[in-house]
């Protein structure tokens, strides 16, 4: 590594990171990257219950309220909003991405007091807000105008280690004029030479981002906040990929997504590294909103029968797809009539999959949906860990036994106890083999079941359950989706008409996964983001009456009790 030459790196460090002594007054003394004081991160922000993905070292008492404004003052601003959360209780928070569902809940649960204007009644912008967290800055990190550029990337990436705010070429005199002094340049830095640094041997190992150009300043904040990498890789060689990522420890955990390389191959090359992803490409907020604390939480689902009959039933359980899509769970899956929000919701069980990190990220829109739900809503844990991988690809089984158990502590203090499984099995021998896959987390004590679903085709098993540590592992029966031929609602329809209906046969019970995306449209038709919870119901109404429509924890309680072996 560079800093073990200590004249090379010095002319390195000169060459691209130089620093800079503006006449403005200085704040902070001169970056020496060997400085016992540069580059390691602070502990203290995530000690709360020592969570495995980061939180805010502090609860905000105070949020400033803005405006989320254009590049590239959104970068400056997101870079602010992350180093506040680790500084204080005054913190900021963007009126972006569901933020108005939310905001009520911090209102009414922790005491928060909001400020939208300074005491000229002026709004909040990003210049005010600097002015006004002055002293809380050491000074800024120049950038080049580049949307995701190495440059931008290893700025963001910097920010935590030099308290620094980032700022492109375009709004330097900006700063300047502030008072704020210049850190560091990574205008020439490439990725690589940034690895090479000093630096990068402080970034925090147990999470990293990657994220789309034109989405950095979404999740920058977050990333400021947790001391992370944060990068974009815009190829299509997945061994590429893993070059990005391999310097995590197993088990850590990604936040964004990656579009140019698509969802499988992103996916399966994290997996290979022992490492999740959280879909968060469109979520804004989370160093904030990581901060607000919420020990557990009590699901309203009705309880499950002590002695569940079945008799003469086929008995169908629904999940909605994508529950792991964090931004989603922020926003639009709160507020749509298509789902949550939908006045059908209540009339017939159904079950949702949640983040199991929300808890930890985003309490006050937790408490929203569970303050929200019904007697026939049942929340699930979704996907297929701490966030979207395939376990059955992990080689690290101590790094996959270390995840498992963090899921069972994330689940139990969201009483949830059935986690919604998506992996690359593909054939029948691997999937009767996925009682020893998945030990890690039937041995766990809260989770009692898992609803498996299969990335090529999510009913690739066809109902079939096998046992792990005396839990059921239930595949998929159907799923409902508007462009598959094998599932529409005349195939679903058909087949539980005529599927078995002794509680003693397998067949008898029907999971159906439901296609986020996919509902009835005014004519009635399967379509691309048609009505969901329409689609839902009209299957329903054509049930015949010997057919059972139940939550996912009921549905378990009669499989449990009329199938378990001996």
């Amino acid at each position: 590594m560079i800093k073990n030459n200590f004249p090379i790196f010095v002319l390195v460090i000169a060459i691209i990171l130089f620093l800079v002594c503006p006449s403005t007054a200085s704040k902070a003394d001169s970056v020496n990257p060997d400085s016992p004081n540069i580059g390691t991160l602070d502990s203290s922000a995530n000690t709360f219950e020592n969570p495995p993905v980061p939180k805010a070292a502090h609860q905000a008492t105070v949020l400033y309220l803005v405006n989320r404004p254009s590049l590239p003052e959104s970068l400056t601003l997101a870079t602010l909003q992350g180093l506040l959360c680790n500084t204080g209780s005054e913190q900021i928070l963007l009126k972006s991405g569901g933020w108005n569902f939310y905001i009520d809940y911090i209102k009414d649960n922790y005491n928060v007091t909001l400020s939208e204007q300074n005491e000229g009644t002026q709004p909040w912008t990003t210049w005010r807000l600097v002015e006004h967290f002055n002293d809380k800055i050491s000074g800024y990190i120049l950038c080049d105008n580049t949307r995701g550029s190495d440059s931008q990337n290893i700025a963001v990436s910097l920010a935590r280690q030099l308290n620094a705010i980032v700022v492109t070429e375009a709004i330097e005199k900006d700063a300047i004029s502030r008072g704020l002094r210049r850190l560091a340049d990574t205008r020439s830095m490439t990725d690589s030479e940034f690895k090479s640094s000093s630096y990068f041997e402080s970034i925090n190992k147990d999470t990293a981002f990657q994220q789309p150009p034109g989405l950095l300043t979404v999740l920058a904040d977050y990333a400021v906040m947790s001391g992370a990498y944060i990068n974009f890789y815009d190829g299509k060689n997945p061994a590429e990929h893993q070059l990005m990522f391999d310097f995590l420890n197993p088990g850590a955990v990604l936040f964004g997504w990656n579009n140019v390389l698509g969802e499988y191959a992103t996916i399966n090359s994290l997996s290979k590294l022992n490492l999740s992803l959280v879909p968060a490409d469109h979520a804004p907020n989370l160093s904030a909103l990581s901060g607000f604390r919420l020990k557990s939480i009590k699901q309203k689902t009705k309880e499950v029968s002590p002695t569940p009959s079945g008799s003469n039933k086929h008995t169908v359980t629904f999940l909605l797809s994508d529950g792991d899509n964090l931004q989603w769970f922020l926003d639009h899956y709160a507020r749509s009539n298509r789902h949550f929000n939908s006045d059908l919701r209540g009339a017939f069980a159904m079950g949702w999959g949640l983040p199991p990190t929300a808890i930890d990220q985003a309490a006050p829109m937790l408490n929203y949906y569970y303050d929200n739900m019904t007697p026939n809503d049942n929340f699930v844990a979704a996907l297929s860990g701490l966030g979207y991988t395939f376990p059955s690809k992990w080689t690290d089984k101590s790094a996959l036994d270390k995840m498992a158990a963090h899921m069972n502590d994330y689940m139990k203090r969201m009483d949830i106890n059935i986690l919604n499984m998506l992996d690359d099995l593909s054939t029948e021998e691997k999937f009767s083999n996925a009682a020893v896959t998945y030990a890690p987390f039937t041995k766990q004590d809260g989770i009692d079941a898992i609803l498996y679903i299969d990335f090529g085709n999510y009913k690739q098993f066809k109902g079939k359950i096998i046992w792990s540590n005396g839990k059921p592992i239930i595949s998929a029966r159907h799923r409902l989706w508007h462009d598959l031929a094998d599932s529409q609602m005349h195939v679903i329809l058909e087949d539980i008409k005529q599927a078995s209906r002794d509680p003693k046969n397998v067949d008898s019970y029907s999971f159906v996964l439901i296609h986020a995306w996919t509902g009835l449209n005014d004519e009635g038709k399967l379509v691309m983001r048609g009505n969901t919870m329409d689609a839902v119901k009209a299957l329903i109404d054509q049930f015949d009456p010997d057919v059972d429509v139940v939550t996912p924890a009921e549905f378990v309680n009669r499989i449990v009790h009329h199938l378990k072996p001996d």
